[in-house]
């Protein structure tokens, strides 16, 4: 099924399910890459691969909305740290093409890479108080990955959600049976999905 990229987020009512003040829930898998013998080039080519194997994974579940980038400014270069935002209702796609682009062509090599995106997940909203609808919602997850040629520095790469959204009940919102029956499966999808190109997950938290 093809998903509408470039809808704006839905506003979601927070009834029974919130914001994680605290531990976020994490998943990542194992790294093994040595970046001590590795050209500019090819680091930067780790990440762009790792991005587009990454949003590919989760391509029916999470849409980049915002990335930052950069290198290790310890050391002396000209290289600036990169902030590239997407605007609703523009080519999604073409944004994810400059995403890359700007990955592959930055000057240094980048030691680290955020990415923040958007859920596409079932909510309830003011619209629709008592039937949940699905959309995009902002501020729920995001990607960070990291790794460089500092010797002894493991390369790493994270999910993380920060909201109780994927919880059956939590104690100061009570009983979120419904919207959890109705969006574990699509984490899990993407999960899955993500685990076939990167090996085994971990899990922290939650």
């Amino acid at each position: 099924m093809q998903i509408e990229k470039s809808l704006a987020p839905v506003k979601p009512l927070l009834d029974t399910w919130g914001i994680l003040d605290g531990d976020k829930i994490s998943w990542y898998p194992e790294q093994h890459v040595d970046f001590t013998s590795l050209s500019t080039s090819e680091v930067n080519s780790w990440y762009s691969d790792t991005v587009t194997k990454t949003l590919e994974s989760f391509s029916n579940f999470a849409r980049v909305w915002e990335v930052s980038f950069g290198t290790d400014y310890s050391r002396e270069n000209e290289a600036k740290p990169m902030l590239l935002k997407w605007e609703t209702g523009t080519c999604h796609d073409d944004y994810v093409k400059r995403i890359i682009a700007e990955i592959q062509s930055y000057s240094e090599p980048i030691y680290f890479l955020e990415m923040k995106v958007d859920l596409f997940v079932y909510v309830r909203t003011s619209e629709s108080p008592s039937r949940p609808i699905q959309g995009w919602v902002r501020h729920l997850g995001e990607f960070k990955i990291w790794g460089g040629p500092e010797v002894g520095q493991e390369p790493g790469i994270f999910f993380e959600i920060g909201a109780t959204l994927f919880y059956p009940s939590y104690f100061r919102y009570g009983d979120n049976s419904e919207l959890y029956s109705i969006n574990s499966h699509l984490l899990a999808n993407a999960l899955h999905q993500w685990e076939r190109r990167f090996g085994s997950l971990h899990r922290e938290g939650g």
